[in-house]
């Protein structure tokens, strides 16, 4: 997701690449609002490193199809941390395509919308309008929770990728 925002920025910047493909990040909240109480946002910033661990990192970002042992894993190995500059501004520009500068964008775009993201919405079609610039591409991971790479089903992600690459003739 933060990758993403950056890569985002960085083509509305005008440092465009030959195509955008953004992964874990949508201008839409999930159905219902993300699952997690706005205060706890407060808290995660009230430290210089921001960390996602324990009980809120799997309700945040696994879908129901998350391996139980691949999820205790992340929590025990992978959890990183942000500055918690980078946090904030993460939030802030959270669902709002002005802030990121999606709307700034040309060029060819890929949109990975994971189908149980926790924090973003996977609605392709609205999705879409975040881009009003580009030639968007939408593609619903089904079962996917918001950190694709982590989930069994990843490859599929990862072909689909691979097959839009090749049929917009960037690979």
């Amino acid at each position: 997701s933060f990758g993403s925002l950056a890569s985002i920025g960085a083509q509305a910047a005008g440092h465009p690449a030959d195509a955008l493909i953004v992964t874990g990040w949508s201008h839409l909240p999930p159905p219902g609002g993300p699952p997690v109480d706005p205060s706890i946002v407060g808290q995660l910033a009230s430290v210089p490193y921001v960390r996602i661990d324990g009980a809120l990192r799997p309700l945040m970002f696994y879908g129901p199809s998350a391996d139980q042992s691949m999820v205790t894993y992340d929590i025990n190995n992978l959890a990183d941390q942000l500055p918690r500059g980078v946090f904030l501004d993460g939030f802030a520009a959270s669902y709002n395509p002005v802030l990121t500068r999606a709307t700034e964008v040309t060029g060819k775009v890929l949109l990975h919308l994971a189908e149980n993201d926790a924090l973003f919405g996977s609605d392709g079609d609205a999705e879409r309008a975040s881009y009003p610039q580009a030639q968007v591409t939408a593609q619903l991971l089904p079962t996917v929770g918001h950190s694709m790479n982590l989930h069994p089903e990843n490859s599929q992600g990862w072909a689909m990728m691979d097959d839009w690459l090749r049929r917009n003739h960037l690979k």
